[in-house]
């Protein structure tokens, strides 16, 4: 977590709050565990088709390769 104290501003802009926030996951241990739930429900087995639906392109474009990049993770070919 780069700031695990969360502003004024950013709860006002997001509707986030600290206690939304504070204990939860990080984004290594997030990633982790999703690619174990797709593995689980065979979402990765090569005879399936998925599709991620997002508001626009900038959360798994832009955000989540910034974020990957940002703590050094690997990301996923499937995002």
């Amino acid at each position: 977590m780069r700031n695990p104290q969360l502003t004024k501003f950013c709860t006002n802009l997001t509707g986030i709050t600290q206690d939304m926030v504070t204990d939860q996951p990080k984004l290594d241990e997030v990633l982790k565990n999703f690619h174990l739930w797709l593995t689980n429900e065979k979402l990765l087995d090569s005879n399936v088709k998925f599709i991620f639906v997002t508001c626009g392109d900038w959360d798994l474009y832009t955000m989540l390769p910034s974020q990957c990049s940002y703590f050094h993770l690997p990301r996923a070919e499937y995002f």
